[in-house]
């Protein structure tokens, strides 16, 4: 644990306290353990699960999420991604969005925890199941 308050006081208040971080400044002798995600089975089987209907549906080229995203208007970025009016979007757009989650997560960990905590993957897999009973849209 010291070394993530280490860790804080070096990149927030930088020269604050010298004589603490002089004891665990990220050194090979003295390493500093930063804070990640562990996530749950569920997630772990859910982000499989869409690995897996990637590579199943190569006609819906999913894999292309960012051009995908910029089709429908939107970016590849948390706040667009978080912001998207689901209404009027495609299944492989919502399979776009989630993909893209799932990869912005491997660039900045605890991304995905954000969507699931704030709703929005729930969001886009309600609007996913709507299209699926036929309710409204089409999946393409």
């Amino acid at each position: 644990m010291p070394g993530v308050v280490c860790a804080y006081y070096l990149v927030i208040e930088p020269g604050l306290y010298p004589d603490l971080c002089s004891l665990c400044y990220g050194s090979l002798e003295h390493p500093i353990q930063f804070p990640f995600v562990n996530y749950s089975e569920s997630v772990t089987a859910f982000v499989k699960a869409v690995y897996r209907f990637v590579d199943t549906h190569p006609a819906m080229d999913i894999r292309n999420y960012s051009a995908i995203l910029e089709e429908a208007g939107l970016k590849w970025d948390y706040t667009v991604m978080s912001n998207a009016d689901v209404t009027g979007l495609t299944g492989r757009t919502l399979m776009a969005l989630i993909l893209g989650a799932i990869r912005a997560d491997r660039f900045c960990e605890g991304t995905l925890l954000s969507f699931f905590n704030e709703g929005h993957i729930i969001k886009w897999l309600q609007r996913l199941k709507q299209i699926d009973l036929g309710t409204e849209g089409d999946m393409l």
